[in-house]
């Protein structure tokens, strides 16, 4: 078999694995979609992701499974309710995405309140308890987070939650510095976070792009709702993903780009219709979707080929 025809075969492959959802059904999707947005956000999240352990406090020292090192000087912790010092284990509850696809399942898209697309390398989240009393950073104290990256981007600023979405912080929630060599306080090359409370945060940048913004809109049969549809614009070559929502699902992209979109629709609580479609965005791109029954396996499946 010559190259050519092997090249041809690699790539109708390629196109089943990432599309693997282009059947049609008799569906109606006016009378038959009885789910809701959150049976899709309980479906994504069924792997429990959340890393747990317990650590002294005097010797709070933390690696997880990415390698991101979470360490803390003796004293830092005072429980919530009255302000009383930690002694003995306390228990730390840590997530961190990193992929598009665990940022699409699990953590919050990356876009501002004000709708400015940003790019990530890392979003956090900790959490702190000592059997059912919650537990937070003493005054004047911080906790250390070293996060691995082979190639960071110093133009990184810490971002923290809000309404589904980010805003930049500043000096407010700590800081975040490029980190070139290991030293006593930062172990891992990469970026050095220091956080004075636990709440979900994010290594993020506004992200410049080449060409300019366009409406974007995504069409879908009648039927097909806020309720109980998600979709979401994966962009191919950056750490992006973002919703798409609102009358007629539009968003401003930019021109140029290769994204990937993903809408998933809840039939019930238990099933689920999927596509997936790649294209460049051009100006005032309108794309048709058309969800057909997928399993649950299919689609966490199709959404790590994104990554």
């Amino acid at each position: 078999m010559n190259a050519q025809k092997l090249t041809t075969i690699f790539y109708f492959l390629s196109l089943a694995v990432i599309v693997p959802f282009s059947c049609t059904d008799d569906f109606d999707p006016t009378t038959g979609l009885k789910g809701t947005v959150n049976d899709i956000e309980k479906m994504l999240r069924t792997d429990d992701i959340v890393q747990r352990v317990s650590i002294p406090v005097d010797n709070f020292d933390f690696k997880s499974i990415h390698n991101t090192t979470l360490w803390a000087p003796p004293n830092s912790f005072i429980f919530e309710d009255n302000g009383a010092q930690c002694i003995g284990k306390i228990d730390l509850e840590f997530t961190e995405l990193f992929t598009k696809s665990e940022i699409l399942r699990y953590g919050i898209p990356t876009i501002t309140l004000d709708n400015k697309i940003i790019e990530s390398d890392g979003e956090f989240l900790l959490s702190v308890s000592q059997g059912n009393r919650k537990v937070k950073l003493a005054p004047q104290k911080k906790i250390a987070l070293s996060v691995s990256n082979d190639n960071p981007n110093n133009q990184m600023e810490l971002f923290s939650a809000i309404e589904n979405s980010w805003r930049p912080v500043g000096d407010e929630l700590g800081t975040i510095n490029v980190v070139n060599t290991s030293n006593d306080f930062f172990v891992n090359v990469g970026y050095g976070l220091e956080l004075n409370s636990f709440r979900w945060v994010n290594i993020d940048y506004f992200t410049k792009f080449d060409r300019p913004l366009t409406k974007t809109s995504v069409v879908l049969p009648k039927g097909y709702d806020n309720n109980n549809t998600l979709i979401f614009a994966v962009f191919v070559d950056l750490n992006i993903v973002i919703p798409i929502f609102g009358n007629g699902y539009s968003a401003m992209l930019p021109i140029d780009q290769k994204v990937n979109f993903v809408a998933i629709s809840a039939e019930s609580n238990n099933e689920f219709r999927f596509d997936i479609k790649k294209v460049i965005i051009k100006d005032n791109l309108t794309l048709s979707m058309n969800p057909t029954k997928s399993s649950e396996s299919q689609i966490k499946k199709a959404l790590k080929s994104l990554d």
